[in-house]
């Protein structure tokens, strides 16, 4: 299957795509530490989508998914907050304007569409008897290229299975439950757990990292500003209807 973006085939020795790579990671840890976000996201997310064509099957998919995720970060993107640049700001003195706090709403909302979009897909499930059934997660346990842990799981099945529908109706609901305003947060929080502990059980690449991180822009503003203890989020509401308190790491 042909890929686009393969420009990286052009160099004929691996010295410029070793400085191609190694300038992914400084712009990536840049935009992850919020110097300059706009700038460095951008870079990063350009590089990302060279390797990603240069080599799709190392990333297992997250590589893909992932470019949509930082396009709109990078939108709603500010050095003002939960980043190293306010941190150094702060500690000179400078004081903070509260509607520093604030972003576009837009990158938000597509972020959040996008993620319910992922959600969506998971309904094809409904047509696979082996998720019903539950055997997905046992299935996953003791294959030898994704379960984490040599050990004999037959004698567990019966609750694997439970688990395992348990853990398809958490997902296969959330498109619906994520956007009802009682429960969407506790429901992002029991789907944060459910990836935190495939992380832990199963290795599939990066891919439940990313999906436990997307899922904080359906967390409350002072969930994130408790849990980010250095980070002075202002009280007051956004200004008008076209910002919004960065539900999520935007920094």
């Amino acid at each position: 299957m042909p890929f686009r973006f393969e420009h990286l085939r052009l160099f004929s020795t691996s010295g410029p795509i070793w400085v191609l790579y190694l300038t992914l990671l400084a712009s990536s840890l840049s935009f992850a530490m919020g110097i300059r976000p706009k700038l460095s996201g951008t870079v990063a997310t350009l590089l990302n989508v060279l390797f990603v064509a240069r080599n799709p099957g190392a990333t297992w998919g997250w590589g893909m998914m992932i470019q949509p995720f930082m396009f709109y970060t990078i939108f709603a993107a500010s050095d003002k907050q939960w980043s190293v640049t306010g941190w150094w700001r702060t500690y000179r003195g400078k004081p903070r304007d509260p509607t520093q706090w604030t972003c576009p709403a837009w990158p938000q909302r597509l972020f959040q569409i996008h993620v319910t979009c992922v959600f969506l897909v998971l309904w094809s499930r409904f047509d696979e008897q082996s998720w019903l059934a539950g055997q997905a997660l046992p299935f996953v346990l003791t294959n030898r290229d994704w379960g984490r842990f040599d050990f004999d799981f037959s004698p567990y099945f019966g609750v694997l299975e439970v688990a395992s529908v348990a853990a398809l109706a958490l997902e296969c609901a959330a498109p619906i439950a994520l956007w009802i305003r009682p429960i969407g947060k506790f429901w992002a929080l029991a789907l944060i757990g459910l990836f935190a502990t495939l992380v832990v059980t199963s290795s599939v690449g990066w891919w439940d990292f990313m999906m436990m991180f997307v899922l904080a822009v359906f967390l409350p503003t002072e969930w994130l500003a408790r849990f980010l203890a250095f980070a002075d989020a202002p009280t007051r509401p956004a200004e008008s209807s076209s910002d919004v308190t960065c539900d999520g790491p935007t920094d």
